[in-house]
């Protein structure tokens, strides 16, 4: 297989973008640039110059339609829900399968392509009482779905050892994920004035927003092309990054991710 550059990748994955937004107009489904790609479009115009991955965010609504209905009007490009059995996620991706993508510690039946990341959004209790058991309980759960996923995958014997040790105990991931929808039931999007995403895995708290932010959207621009937005996306972002339009220092300007991608033999001209 031909391994496939930074930029090419970075392309690839915009593509993946264009064909969801596509889609999502055409189906009515709301969507909103998300984290690292909304900051980009903000502060950039397109990608963090670091950074090639694309991430994006639904209602739990439109999240559960387009997953029903992408692969029956795609062939190139394929959703992986997370109760897929090839998933190692507990959100969805949409993959573009003329391509390989080598994810250190996750082992797949097969691997899956380069992606766009698709994070459900979800109502939230409105009251720090109610708040901290609900959001401790989903932490737990996805915190247990890390173990559940991770595989020995290191020259360092004591650090497969420790990873071995956590996975002691672990529930299936099936069985992680149906605690942790159940969690999420209790606070429907539709009916709550909190709301956010825990299955972004990264600064949970900061993802906690009143929903009047995201009750419009705003076209953004990125790489050229323009993608709709949360119309209070300055909040959104400082809810999580604070101070985002500032650069980081020169030395934490590197990409996060160690993944390897490829060509799948016979698209190595696409």
């Amino acid at each position: 297989m031909k391994e496939i550059s930074f930029d090419e990748a970075k392309k690839i994955s915009l593509d993946i973008l264009i064909d969801i937004a596509k889609f999502c107009d055409e189906h009515n489904l709301a969507y909103f640039l998300a984290y690292g790609t909304l900051i980009g479009a903000v502060r950039h115009k397109g990608f963090i110059p670091w950074d090639d991955d694309i991430d994006i965010s639904m209602p739990r609504k439109d999240y559960d339609e387009f997953i029903r209905l992408y692969n029956a009007e795609n062939k190139r490009y394929r959703v992986i829900a997370p109760s897929d059995s090839i998933s190692r996620h507990s959100y969805a991706k949409v993959i573009d399968t003329h391509t390989v993508k080598i994810e250190p510690m996750l082992r797949y039946e097969y691997p899956l392509g380069i992606d766009v990341d698709i994070f459900p959004m979800d109502g939230m209790p409105e009251t720090d009482e109610a708040y901290q058991p609900w959001y401790d309980a989903l932490l737990k759960l996805y915190r247990q779905h890390d173990f559940a996923i991770a595989t020995p995958n290191s020259d360092d014997w004591w650090k497969n050892l420790k990873l071995c040790i956590h996975k002691i105990g672990v529930p299936s991931r099936s069985k992680i994920l149906e605690k942790a929808s159940a969690l999420h039931k209790l606070y429907p999007y539709e009916e709550c004035k909190f709301v956010g995403s825990m299955e972004c895995q990264w600064n949970w708290r900061g993802n906690r927003a009143e929903k009047s932010a995201y009750e419009k959207t705003v076209d953004l621009e990125f790489e050229g092309h323009f993608f709709k937005a949360p119309i209070g996306y300055d909040t959104v972002l400082r809810n999580i990054y604070g101070d985002y339009m500032q650069l980081p220092p020169e030395e934490k300007r590197v990409t996060h991710h160690t993944n390897k991608t490829y060509w799948k033999d016979g698209y190595e001209e696409n």
